[in-house]
């Protein structure tokens, strides 16, 4: 990656769109893998090209947004998530901020501060952002709890247990046993768990069998309703999840996997179909009728869905389009009416 960005990354008043749409690409790709690693390991140690290329790629990520804008975010849409968190000055200091605390958080992560504190003039003259790491806390951040050693052992602890459990479903001997096993461990296991599958990297020894897994868990929830348990369990756990204001952003992040953000949004907007009409919008409960033929709850699809609107949820534009082409005019307008009466309690 350094002799790639060294090499082919170079910006010109010349420079076309087509140019730098798969150059953008790949330094997502290599961003989101570093973000796996940083997850997946509580002693990651980098090195000092590895900490330039980083802030490299933020840097030229930045220059052609700037240059190019939505029509270059458009291109490469699977990668939302990072668009919408680096659209204004703000979001870019507090994702500079991020970059920062992930890398002197590793092992040997304080050797850099230097190195990055440097950054602050010469970057901070090409890019406003940059400029804040003159402000940031070094001793602080290594210390703080924006990456405390707790929960990267616990995030490692989840990794292992979601390598260990697909390597034992698959090992089963036939399809339908396959299928018996992973409804069951969808109804039993956390989705703390279950969001590694869904972000197991491509060179894993394991991403074939991740792969047939989170297909089958998005074909369920694709087709089935609440009547189906393992489903209904799955959301569930998912909204156990998210309700760790910690896990939001981590959330926002699995649904990058465009298969897992789709079928959840099928999964919801059946929801709303079925259930919406039967709302009493004053005291924002179920009829009696709903709640005996329903298995999840009003408020965790209610909680789900807000999430997902959330301003800074990269699926927010995506189920706005669903459930507006989905649910008609009338449950639609019912629906927002819904989320605003209670967006002040989850705010």
């Amino acid at each position: 990656m350094h002799e790639f960005i060294r090499e082919q990354l170079t910006l010109s008043v010349n420079t076309a769109l087509d140019e730098v749409v798969p150059h953008c690409i790949k330094l997502l790709a290599w961003l989101m893998e570093y973000q796996d690693e940083v997850q997946s390991q509580s002693q990651l140690q980098l090195s000092q090209p590895l900490v330039e290329c980083l802030v490299k790629a933020h840097l030229y990520l930045y220059e052609c947004q700037d240059r190019f804008g939505k029509t270059l975010t458009d291109r490469c849409d699977a990668n939302q998530r990072f668009w919408s968190r680096c659209s204004n000055l703000e979001d870019r200091q507090e994702r500079i901020r991020e970059l920062c605390s992930s890398i002197v958080n590793t092992q040997n992560g304080h050797e850099y501060a230097a190195q990055l504190y440097a950054y602050h003039k010469s970057l901070g003259d090409i890019q406003a952002g940059w400029s804040i790491i003159k402000e940031l806390n070094w001793s602080q951040m290594r210390a703080s709890e924006l990456n405390p050693v707790a929960p990267a052992v616990e995030v490692n602890t989840h990794l292992k247990q979601m390598r260990c459990l697909v390597r034992r479903i698959c090992r089963l001997g036939s399809t339908l046993d396959i299928e018996i096993a992973l409804q069951r461990s969808m109804r039993l296991i956390k989705f703390d768990v279950w969001l590694h599958l869904f972000r197991e990297p491509r060179h894993s020894s394991i991403y074939c069998q991740c792969y047939i897994l989170r297909h089958m868990i998005c074909d369920w929830l694709l087709q089935g309703g609440e009547e189906v348990g393992h489903c209904s369990n799955f959301v569930h756990n998912i909204y156990e999840f998210v309700m760790k204001p910690s896990n939001e952003k981590r959330f926002w992040l699995c649904l990058d996997n465009r298969r897992l953000a789709d079928s959840l949004f099928a999964y919801i907007t059946g929801y709303w179909k079925r259930h919406l009409s039967s709302i009493d919008m004053d005291n924002m409960q179920l009829s009696q009728s709903s709640i005996t033929n329903m298995t999840l709850p009003l408020d965790e699809v209610l909680y789900l869905t807000h999430l997902m609107f959330a301003p800074k949820s990269p699926s927010r534009q995506q189920i706005y389009t669903q459930l507006r082409s989905t649910l008609t005019s009338c449950t639609f307008l019912r629906l927002k009416e819904l989320l605003n009466k209670v967006a002040f309690v989850y705010n």
